[in-house]
C-alpha cells in the first residue's frame, strides 16, 4: 500500500476510512480549499471564493444538504497525519478557526442559488425584445448620469453596446448553469480588459446601473437577489483578473513604448524575464504580452519583446537566450507575424544568429540557431518554412537563417529525395523520344524487326507505366484535397481541388490525357488488328485515317513532357531565376497578344467590307491571316501592290503602324520594366520557389528518415562562440567571408557581480546607447549606399545622353582648376548652378565614372546638330574676349558664363528673327486688308468703329459712376451695420441686466417667504415647547423620587458585580480544566491509534510463533493505562460539564451588568441635569429623547432619535430665542 504524501490524498484516503466516501461535494471543497487558505487573510477574496464553493456545491449536491462538519473531521485527521511532530493545539485552534468561518460564510448562500437561478431564468424569458432594448438603453443611461466618466469607455456602436449588456444578461444566467466553464471564460474577457487598459472603477458604478434598472423592472424580489448576486460574482472575477493581470510589462504594451518596456522588464530577476514577457497568468487562464502587443497593432512594443528575448545575456556561470522560451510558448509565431505582422519577420530573425566581431584566416564565425525553425517539439518537420512561402517576399528568403534552413533541408535531405523522384521522369522522356521522335523517322531503320520491336515495347512502356503512373497521383492528390475540402473555383461555379491549381501538376493530367488520347489512336495496335502478317509495324494500309491525328497528339505530348522538365531548374539557383524572370514576364506578352488580337479583329472585318480586287483579302480569316504575316514579317507581297487602291493601302499602313511600331515597342518597354523590377529579387524568387519544392518534399517524407537526419546535424550540442567559450545549443555553426558583414562589436551582453538567477540584470542604459548609435550608423550607412546606387544611375543616364560631350565640365571636375578655399567654393564656382547639377558635380568629383563611351571624334557636330540642325557646337571661350578685369574668374566659371552669354544670344536672336516674323505678317495683313476693302467702306467702318469706340468709351464712364455709387452705398451699410452691432450689444447688456434684476427679485421673494415659513414653524414649536416643559415639570419631580431608588440599586449593584468577579475566577479555572481535558482528549485519542496499531501487531504476531508474548503482555499493560485515561478523562469531563454550567450562569449575570450599568448612568444623568436646570423626556418606545434646557433668558430644545436603542443620533436640533 503507498502511503499519501500529499493533502489532497491523505484527505481522500481518511474520507474512505471514515466511511464518507470519496468525491462529491467534498471533492469540489477540496479543489478550492488551496484557494481558501492562500487568501485566508483576505476577506473580499475569501468571500468571492466561498460564494462561488457554495455554487458549485449546490451543483454537485442537487438539493441535499452537505454536512460540513465531516469535511473538518477528514481535513483535521489529514494534517495531524501529516504532521504528527508539529502539531499542536495552536494549529488545532487555528485550523478550527479557519474552518468555523467558512461554514459560515457557506451557510448563507448555501442551497439558495436554486431558487435565484429558476427566478432570473424566468424573468429574461419573459421579457420580449422591446422591453429588453429599453432595459439596456435605460442601464447605460444610468450608467452614465452616475458616472460621466464611463463614456469614454463606451464609444462604439450603439449594437456594439446593446450586445455588450446582452452579453451580461447572459453571464448572469449562466454562471448558474456552468460554474465552472464560466469562471474560465471571466478570466480569459478579464485578460482582454487588461489588453483594453479599462480602469476597474468602472465596474461597480455599471453593476449598480444594471441592478437599478433590473429593480425597477420587476417586483420578484427573488429575481433581483439573484440578478444582483449573480452579476457581483461576475464582476469580483472580472475585476480580480484585471488586477492581477495589470503587470507593468502589459502597461508598457498598451502603451506602445519601447523605453516603457525596457523599464518595466528591467525590474524582473534574470531567472523570470523571459517569462514576464511572454506570460501573464490569471487563475486557469494566461494572456501573452507578445501575442496582445501583435494582435492590438502595437508593433513597437512587439519589437522590443522579441529583441529583448533574442538577445544573448551572460553572466559567469550561464547564458540567457530566450530562443526556446519563445518557441515553446508560442509554438505558431512564425504562422501569427506572417499573418499579422510580417514587418517583425526580419527582427525575428535576426534574433537567430550570432556573428562574432574576431576573424580567423579572412572568416567569420557564425551561429544561427535554427533548431525549432527545422523541427518542432513534436519531432516532425516545423512548419516555418511554409508559413515563409505564403508571404511570398523575395527579401525575406534572401536572409541568411532562411537561406540557412533552406539549404541544410536541401543539401541534406530533400535532394537527393527529388532527383529520384524525378529520375523516372526522365527515363520516360528518352524512352518517349526514341520510340516517337528517333527511331521512327529514321528510314534506314524502318525495316529492322528488333527496331519496330523496341518501339512497340517502349510505347506500350509509355501507356502502361507512365501514363498510368500520373494517372494515379492525380486522383490520389485530387482525393485528398476533396476529402479536406481544398477546392478552388473556375469561374466561381465549378469546384477543383486545390492540388491542380498547380502548373506543374495540371502539366502532369494534361500530360496523362495526351498519353491515354494517344494509346488510344496507337498504329501499332490498329496495324496489329488490320494487318498481323507485317506485324510489329506503325506503316500499314489501316492508319491513314488515324496518322495525323496521332501525330498531332504526340507533337503535344512531347511539348508538354519537355515544359515539366523545366522543374529540374531548381537544382540550380541561378537557372531557376532565370526560367522564374521568364514566367514573370509572360504576363505582359499575354497583354500584347490581346492587344494584337483586337487590332487584328478590328482592321480583318474592316478590310473585307472593302470592295478590292485583292486575292489575299477577300474575307476576314484571311485577312486577319494577311496581316498577321505583315506583322511578323512573313508576309512575301509589297506594299507596290496595293498602290491602285488607296484605300486598302491605306488600312494597311494604319495597322502596321499601330501593330508593328506602337504595340511592338510597347511590348519592349513593358518587357524592360518587368525585368527591372524582377531582377532586383530574382534571386529571392528562386530560394522561393525551392523552398515551395522543400515543403512538399516534407509533407511526404519519412518521419523515421527525417529524424535520423535531424539527430545527424547535432541540433542539441552546445555551440562555441569563440575558442574555448561554450555556449547554448539548438543551433549550426558556419563560418562566411570577413568582409560579407561588418561586425563592430559582440552582440552578447556579458555583466559581473553576482550569479543569482533572483537578481535582475545590472543597468543596460549604457550598451543600449551604444548599440542605437551602431543601428544608427548602420541606418546611415544604407541611406547612402541607396543615394550612391541612384547617383549612380543618373551617371550612367548621363553618359548616355552624351553629356560628357556637351557638357564635359560635369565629369572632368574643370570646376575646380583654381578653387582653394571653401569660400571660392561656395561664392564663386557653385553660386548660380542649380542644386542638382551640384550634387551630379560633386559625386562625379568624388566617384567618377569607370568607363566612357568609346569616341569618334565627331560627338561635337553629331550633338550641334540634333540641337540647332545648322549651327556649329560651341567647343570652348575662343568666341568672346574677356577683359582685364576677368582674369580673377577660374577657368570652369569663365566657360559657364561665356556658354551663358552664347545661350542668351542665342535666344535674342530668336526673338529677333520672331519680331521680324510678326511685322511681315503685320504687313501682309494690311496689305490685304487694303486690297479687299474700298476706301469709302473703309471710312464707313471706321466711322463706325470710332462711334462704337465713343459708346464703349461712355457706358465705361456710366460703369464706373455706377461702381463709385455702389461703394458708397457699401459704405453706408458698413456704417449701419457697425450702427447696428452696437445697439445689439446694447440690447445684450439690457438683456443681462434684465435677467440679474429678475433673479435678485426672485431670490428676494424665496427670502420672504423661507423667513414666513420659518416664523410659522417657530410660533408652532414654541406652542409644543410650553406643553413639554409642563410634562417635564412633572417628570423632574419623578426623578427626584427615582433617584433615591438609583441610589439603592447601585449599592445592590456593587454587590452582584463583586459576585461576578467572583464567578470570573471560577471561569478561569473552568477554561484550565477544559484546556486539560482537551489534553487528556489528545491523550486519548493517541492511546486510541497507539491501541489499534499493536492491536494489528498483535493480530500479525499471534500468527507467528508465540516467542512474541512480552509484546502481548506489554499490549495488555497499555491497555489498562488506557481504560485508566479512559476514567481520568470521563471524570474531567464531568467537571467541564459542572464548570460549563456554572460558567453559563455567571455569563448570563455578567451579561445584565452593562443593563444595569446604563440604568445607573441614566439616573445620575437626570440628577445631574435637575441640579443644572436640565429636562429629559422619553417616549414609551424608549427610541425618542427630547432634551430641555433654559439658560440666560433662551430656551433650547433638542429631540435624539435612537437607532436599536444602541446610539444618540440628532435628528433634530432647533435653538430659539423666547421673548424677554
Amino acid at each position: 500500500m503507498v502511503v499519501p504524501m500529499t493533502f489532497a490524498d491523505m484527505f481522500r484516503f481518511n474520507a474512505q476510512v471514515m466511511g464518507f466516501g470519496a468525491g462529491g461535494w467534498m471533492e469540489q471543497i477540496l479543489n478550492s480549499f488551496g484557494d481558501i487558505v492562500t487568501n485566508a487573510s483576505d476577506s473580499l477574496r475569501l468571500h468571492e471564493e466561498c460564494d462561488l464553493l457554495s455554487l458549485r456545491l449546490d451543483k454537485v449536491s442537487k438539493g441535499q444538504a452537505p454536512n460540513l462538519s465531516q469535511f473538518k473531521s477528514c481535513m483535521l485527521a489529514s494534517l495531524r497525519s501529516l504532521l504528527p511532530k508539529e502539531w499542536d493545539t495552536q494549529y488545532e485552534v487555528a485550523w478550527n478557526w479557519l474552518w468555523d468561518n467558512v461554514a459560515q460564510l457557506l451557510v448563507k448562500t448555501l442551497g439558495a442559488s436554486y431558487a435565484w437561478e429558476v427566478a432570473v431564468n424566468r424573468f429574461f424569458a419573459s421579457l420580449v425584445e422591446d422591453t429588453r432594448y429599453q432595459l439596456r438603453a435605460s442601464i447605460y443611461d444610468r450608467f452614465f448620469d452616475s458616472t460621466p466618466a464611463g463614456q469614454e469607455y463606451f464609444k462604439q456602436s450603439d449594437t456594439r453596446l446593446h450586445f455588450i449588456v446582452e452579453k451580461v444578461f447572459t453571464f448572469s444566467m449562466e454562471i448558474y448553469a456552468e460554474p465552472w466553464q464560466m469562471i474560465d471564460d471571466l478570466s480569459a474577457l478579464g485578460l482582454r480588459h487588461v489588453g483594453y487598459g479599462v480602469p476597474t472603477e468602472m465596474f461597480a458604478p455599471f453593476v449598480c446601473a444594471c441592478v437599478d434598472v433590473i429593480r425597477g423592472a420587476t417586483d420578484d424580489a427573488v429575481a433581483v437577489l439573484g440578478f444582483k448576486w449573480s452579476l457581483g460574482i461576475v464582476s469580483k472575477q472580472l475585476v480580480r483578473t484585471v488586477a492581477e493581470g495589470s503587470t507593468i510589462v502589459m502597461k508598457a504594451v498598451n502603451a506602445n513604448s519601447k523605453k516603457m518596456l525596457q523599464r518595466a522588464i528591467s525590474c524582473a530577476p534574470r531567472g523570470q524575464r523571459f517569462q514576464w514577457l511572454l506570460k501573464v497568468q490569471v487563475g486557469t487562464q494566461s494572456i501573452s504580452p507578445l501575442y496582445w502587443a501583435i494582435q492590438s497593432g502595437n508593433l513597437a512594443a512587439a519589437e522590443a519583446i522579441i529583441q529583448d528575448l533574442l538577445v544573448f545575456r551572460a553572466d559567469r556561470e550561464r547564458y540567457y537566450y530566450g530562443n526556446d522560451a519563445l518557441f515553446e510558448r508560442h509554438q505558431d509565431i512564425i504562422n501569427c507575424l506572417c499573418r499579422e505582422a510580417p514587418m517583425l519577420i526580419p527582427t525575428l530573425l535576426d534574433g537567430l544568429m550570432w556573428r562574432s566581431a574576431r576573424t580567423e584566416k579572412g572568416l567569420r564565425r557564425v551561429n544561427y540557431y535554427v533548431k525549432h525553425l527545422l523541427v518542432n517539439q513534436e519531432g516532425e518537420p516545423a512548419e516555418f518554412l511554409r508559413e515563409i512561402c505564403t508571404t511570398k517576399d523575395p527579401k525575406i528568403m534572401v536572409h541568411p537563417v532562411v537561406v540557412t534552413v533552406s539549404d541544410t533541408l536541401w543539401n541534406g535531405l530533400v535532394r537527393n529525395h527529388f532527383l529520384l523522384s524525378r529520375l523516372w521522369f526522365l527515363v520516360s522522356l528518352v524512352v518517349f523520344m526514341l520510340s516517337q521522335a528517333i527511331l521512327p523517322k529514321e528510314p534506314a531503320l524502318e525495316g529492322i524487326f528488333s527496331v519496330r520491336v523496341a518501339v512497340f515495347f517502349g510505347r506500350s512502356l509509355m501507356y502502361a507505366v507512365t501514363m498510368t503512373r500520373l494517372f494515379l497521383r492525380c486522383m490520389w492528390k485530387s482525393g485528398k484535397d476533396c476529402r479536406k475540402g481544398k477546392v478552388f473555383y473556375i469561374f466561381r461555379c465549378f469546384p477543383m481541388p486545390k492540388y491542380l491549381h498547380n502548373a506543374m501538376a495540371l502539366g502532369n493530367l494534361a500530360l496523362a490525357v495526351l498519353l491515354m488520347l494517344m494509346c488510344a489512336y496507337e498504329p501499332m495496335y490498329v496495324c496489329l488488328m488490320s494487318d498481323p502478317q507485317d506485324w510489329p509495324t506503325y506503316d500499314c494500309d489501316g492508319i491513314e485515317d488515324v496518322r495525323w491525328t496521332y501525330s498531332a497528339l504526340g507533337l503535344l505530348a512531347m511539348a508538354v513532357h519537355w515544359f515539366l522538365m523545366v522543374d529540374l531548374a531548381v537544382f540550380s539557383t541561378g537557372l531557376s531565376a532565370f526560367v522564374l524572370v521568364c514566367a514573370q514576364v509572360l504576363s505582359e506578352i499575354g497583354r500584347f497578344l490581346v492587344a494584337l488580337i483586337f487590332l487584328l479583329l478590328t482592321f480583318g472585318s474592316a478590310i473585307s467590307v472593302l470592295e478590292h480586287p485583292y486575292f489575299e483579302m477577300r474575307d476576314i480569316p484571311n485577312t486577319v491571316l494577311c496581316l498577321f504575316s505583315i506583322t511578323i514579317l512573313l508576309y512575301e507581297d509589297d506594299y507596290r501592290t496595293l498602290m491602285e487602291e488607296p484605300a486598302l493601302l491605306t488600312a494597311v499602313l494604319l495597322f502596321v503602324l499601330a501593330s508593328s511600331i506602337l504595340l511592338m515597342n510597347l511590348l519592349i518597354a513593358q518587357l524592360n520594366s518587368s525585368y527591372v523590377y524582377i531582377y532586383q529579387d530574382m534571386v529571392g524568387f528562386a530560394r522561393l520557389n525551392r523552398a515551395q519544392k522543400i515543403v512538399e518534399a516534407l509533407a511526404n517524407f519519412n518521419r523515421q528518415h527525417f529524424s535520423t537526419f535531424i539527430n545527424s546535424i547535432g541540433l542539441d550540442q552546445p555551440l562555441e562562440f569563440n575558442q574555448g567559450d561554450v555556449g547554448v545549443a539548438g543551433g549550426l555553426q558556419l563560418t562566411e567571408p570577413a568582409s560579407e558583414h561588418v561586425v563592430l562589436k559582440d552582440s552578447i551582453l556579458r555583466f559581473g557581480g553576482s550569479c543569482s538567477m533572483e537578481l535582475e540584470w545590472p543597468e543596460e542604459s549604457k550598451s543600449r546607447e551604444d548599440k542605437d548609435q551602431i543601428s544608427k550608423v548602420e541606418s546611415l550607412a544604407k541611406k547612402v549606399l541607396r543615394k550612391v546606387q541612384l547617383m549612380e544611375r543618373v551617371q550612367h543616364g548621363g553618359l548616355e545622353q552624351m553629356l560628357h560631350v556637351t557638357r564635359p565640365h560635369l565629369f572632368n571636375g574643370s570646376w575646380m582648376r583654381d578653387v582653394a578655399t571653401h569660400q571660392q567654393l561656395l561664392g564663386q564656382a557653385l553660386k548660380y548652378v542649380p542644386g542638382p547639377e551640384v550634387c551630379l558635380r560633386i559625386f562625379n568629383l568624388l566617384h567618377p565614372p569607370k568607363t566612357f563611351p568609346s569616341t569618334q571624334g565627331d560627338e561635337c557636330a553629331i550633338m550641334s546638330y540634333y540641337d540647332g540642325g545648322h549651327k556649329q557646337a560651341w567647343s570652348g571661350a575662343e568666341e568672346f574676349h574677356l577683359g582685364p578685369e576677368d582674369e580673377g574668374i577660374a577657368y570652369g566659371r569663365r566657360v559657364e558664363l561665356l556658354k551663358a552669354i552664347r545661350e542668351q544670344r542665342q535666344q535674342l536672336d530668336m526673338k529677333d528673327e520672331q519680331l521680324e516674323e510678326h511685322k511681315r505678317k503685320l504687313e501682309h495683313f494690311q496689305e490685304e486688308l487694303a486690297r479687299c476693302l474700298d476706301p469709302d467702306e473703309a471710312k464707313i467702318l471706321r466711322s463706325r468703329l470710332a462711334h462704337a469706340n465713343a459708346q464703349i468709351t461712355e457706358q465705361a464712364e456710366e460703369i464706373d459712376d455706377k461702381r463709385s455709387q455702389v461703394r458708397v452705398l457699401e459704405g453706408q451699410v458698413s456704417v449701419l451695420s457697425s450702427h447696428l452691432k452696437q445697439e445689439a450689444e446694447k440690447n445684450t447688456q439690457l438683456i443681462a441686466e434684465q435677467c440679474a434684476l429678475r433673479r435678485q427679485l426672485e431670490a428676494e421673494y424665496a427670502l420672504r417667504g423661507e423667513q414666513k415659513s420659518w416664523q410659522d414653524c417657530f410660533e408652532q414649536e414654541q406652542q409644543k415647547a410650553a406643553t413639554l416643559q409642563l410634562r417635564l415639570e412633572a417628570q423632574v419631580k419623578e426623578a427626584a423620587q427615582k433617584q433615591l431608588a438609583a441610589e439603592t440599586a447601585k449599592q445592590k449593584l456593587q454587590g452582584q458585580v463583586q459576585e461576578l468577579q467572583e464567578l470570573a475566577k471560577i471561569g478561569q479555572e473552568a477554561m484550565d480544566f477544559k484546556a486539560k481535558a482537551e489534553k487528556l482528549a489528545a491523550e486519548l485519542q493517541v492511546a486510541h491509534t497507539m491501541q489499534s496499531r499493536l492491536q494489528g501487531e498483535l493480530d500479525a504476531v499471534k500468527q507467528q510463533s508465540g516467542s512474541l508474548q512480552a509484546a502481548l503482555d506489554e499490549a495488555n499493560r497499555q491497555s489498562a493505562k488506557l481504560s485508566v485515561a479512559e476514567h481520568k478523562a470521563a471524570t474531567a469531563e464531568q467537571q467541564v460539564q459542572q464548570l460549563g454550567s456554572r460558567l453559563q450562569i455567571a455569563e448570563k449575570k455578567a451579561a445584565e451588568v452593562p443593563v444595569l450599568e446604563r440604568q445607573l448612568q441614566e439616573k445620575q444623568q437626570e440628577m445631574e441635569s435637575q441640579a443644572r436646570g436640565y429636562g429629559y423626556c422619553r417616549s414609551k418606545d424608549s427610541t425618542t429623547y427630547i432634551h430641555v434646557a433654559q439658560r440666560g433668558g433662551f430656551l433650547g430644545i433638542a429631540v435624539w432619535r435612537t437607532r436599536n436603542g444602541a446610539s444618540y443620533t440628532p435628528a433634530i436640533r432647533l435653538w430659539a430665542s423666547s421673548c424677554r
